[in-house]
């Protein structure tokens, strides 16, 4: 069996390094906000639509929470 020594400075990942889930997350807010500006509605009236608070609203479009299918199939529609 072979081991290999790893640095430290090897073992150290960037912060500025995302993962993929992290990247995914990331798009899919920057999609979400770009229909929600899109459709030419505010945030308010967006969430109203998508039958969602306007925290929560603010949530998916910063990656913070992730939507339901329902909420996708909307968005989709819109």
């Amino acid at each position: 069996v072979r081991t290999e020594k790893h640095t430290v400075k090897e073992m150290k990942k960037d912060p500025s390094d995302k993962s993929d889930i992290d990247q995914a997350r990331a798009d899919r807010a920057a999609r979400i906000k770009a229909v929600r500006e899109a459709s030419g509605l505010s945030l308010v009236e967006f969430a109203a639509m998508a039958g969602v608070t306007k925290q929560t609203q603010m949530q998916y479009e910063r990656g913070n929470t992730s939507p339901d299918a329902d909420y996708l199939a909307l968005l989709h529609r819109t």
